[in-house]
């Protein structure tokens, strides 16, 4: 996380915390949670609400990482979720991402890898990839992205990306994620038979749109990552904001009205 999105977190639970009964911080806990919890004095649930944060619409909504072990695309536990299985099965169902699977294995023999090519892996983390004699290693990876027009391993066009963003949210993280402040709007996140706007905040607009989504290689350090792109290209925008700078009103005013 970078200094500025965490300031950015932070400033959101500031600027939330001004609503008269509304206790809103930003807590120092893994990224396995949402970013800001909050709490409402008359809300008799046992768990926090939790709001998602993102400094703008470009921003990518979903962090996880991803390996490929055993013939197949998959997660860490640690990040396994009903949204990152719905990633994995349109990954291991994309033909493109075949093919540049077996050209990485092509590229490989070429240049004498000693590992078993019938047991090729890939993971996103160096402490993965010592333990299995059969990863891919940095400078080999490094050197076949170097071949290659772009980073990308393969692309899905037209992904409902409002239940699978809604998915991750409400039922992916260590704690629920009810809402989403991105930018200047702010949204909920809904799906059939789960719980939807607990704190019955007034037209807040759903969460949803559809767009292409991408895997790809990042290694812009001494390490390599495969993750996801996943965006929308179009948000509506929203009647609120929990943004510090913003005209809109905060929707934690309106709770329960």
């Amino acid at each position: 996380m970078s200094a500025v999105s965490d300031k950015f977190e932070n400033d959101v639970a500031a600027t939330i915390n001004k609503v008269p009964g509304i206790k809103a911080e930003r807590p120092k806990v893994s990224t396995a949670y949402p970013d800001v919890k909050v709490e409402y004095k008359n809300y008799k649930d046992n768990n926090a609400v939790w709001v998602e944060v993102k400094m703008n619409h470009t921003d990518n909504l979903m962090n996880p990482r991803f390996s490929f072990v055993g013939g197949e695309w998959i997660v860490p536990e640690s990040y396994k979720s009903p949204a990152t299985d719905l990633l994995c099965n349109i990954w291991n169902n994309n033909d493109d991402a075949t093919e540049w699977l077996l050209n990485l294995q092509a590229f490989l023999i070429v240049n004498k890898w000693k590992g078993d090519i019938d047991k090729m892996t890939l993971h996103s983390t160096k402490t993965e990839r010592v333990r299995d004699k059969n990863s891919v290693p940095v400078p080999l990876m490094k050197k076949y992205l170097q071949s290659l027009p772009n980073k990308n391993i393969c692309k899905q066009d037209n992904v409902d990306i409002g239940n699978l963003v809604s998915t991750h949210y409400l039922k992916g993280k260590a704690a629920t994620a009810y809402y989403l402040n991105s930018g200047n709007d702010f949204y909920q996140f809904k799906l059939t038979g789960v719980k939807n706007n607990p704190f019955n905040i007034p037209n807040v607009p759903v969460f949803e749109g559809r767009n292409s989504i991408v895997l790809r290689v990042g290694d812009r350090s001494d390490n390599f990552e495969i993750q996801a792109e996943v965006k929308v290209r179009r948000l509506d925008e929203s009647p609120y904001s929990a943004s510090p700078s913003s005209k809109k009103p905060n929707p934690f005013r309106f709770v329960n009205i």
